[in-house]
């Protein structure tokens, strides 16, 4: 099975060996993933102009996956970049990490929290919950009060922030499943979850990169596709270049 991880922001490079190590034990064998990632654009997505502008390039990278071969395309970001948009065209199946997440979350817990990045993305979670339909389990959001690209200058503040936003959550709005409302979190999930078995909080943390390419595999598995095609196929006038 091959699998393409678009990352919707230019310079990820450098965290593709942690991906690869962090998904290793999460899929079965046999699965080949390959990254790639725009080269033009927004360096992170919080808020709906910075999906405006990447959009373009995104839609070209998945076109070029679906042409290559690939049998499923995740979009690294839990905003979902494009998705719809992409999901009109393509014949193969495509995630981003909001549906996922929330997905599993449900599954696991009536009630589920999340935390978010800052107060512009609190406001699309908002948003977007009421847009899918989940609004009224969606029953607390912590904000870290940092933007994406500083999740990793202080790591011991960062994980103070989560757990104490996880303890927070389930001891107050009895939350039994948080979710990780970006997926540039990854590389701190298993501290955060070692650091709340400490504190005896037994809420169960769903990381959103995890989660989407996980059901991503799945999809592809079972031979299901979650395309919505508005036409019999998409195909962009002649003065538009996809590529």
């Amino acid at each position: 099975m091959k699998l393409k991880i678009i990352n919707p922001v230019p310079g990820l490079d450098f965290v593709e060996p942690e991906y690869r190590a962090y998904l290793d034990p999460v899929l079965p064998p046999g699965v080949e993933l390959d990254f790639e990632g725009i080269t033009a654009g927004y360096p992170s997505i919080e808020a709906s102009i910075h999906t405006a502008f990447n959009a373009p390039e995104i839609i070209r990278l998945c076109d070029k996956a679906e042409k290559e071969g690939y049998q499923g395309i995740f979009l690294n970001c839990f905003a979902d970049p494009a998705i719809t948009a992409v999901r009109e065209f393509l014949r193969i199946p495509v995630y981003g990490a909001y549906v996922p997440t929330m997905l599993t979350a449900l599954a696991l817990a009536e009630r589920v929290g999340m935390i978010t990045i800052n107060r512009g993305t609190m406001l699309s979670e908002e948003q977007r919950a009421r847009v899918v339909g989940i609004s009224d389990r969606l029953a607390a959001m912590i904000m870290v009060e940092m933007g994406v690209l500083d999740l990793r200058s202080n790591l011991e503040s960062l994980l103070k922030t989560l757990s104490d936003a996880c303890v927070s959550m389930y001891e107050h709005h009895r939350c039994d499943a948080v979710v990780l409302g970006c997926t540039g979190m990854q590389f701190i999930v298993g501290q955060l979850r070692t650091r709340l078995k400490t504190l005896k909080c037994p809420v169960q943390v769903v990381e959103p990169f995890a989660a989407g390419v996980s059901l991503l595999e799945y999809t592809v598995r079972m031979g299901f596709t979650n395309s919505t095609h508005g036409v019999e196929k998409f195909i962009p006038p002649e003065d538009v270049r996809l590529s």
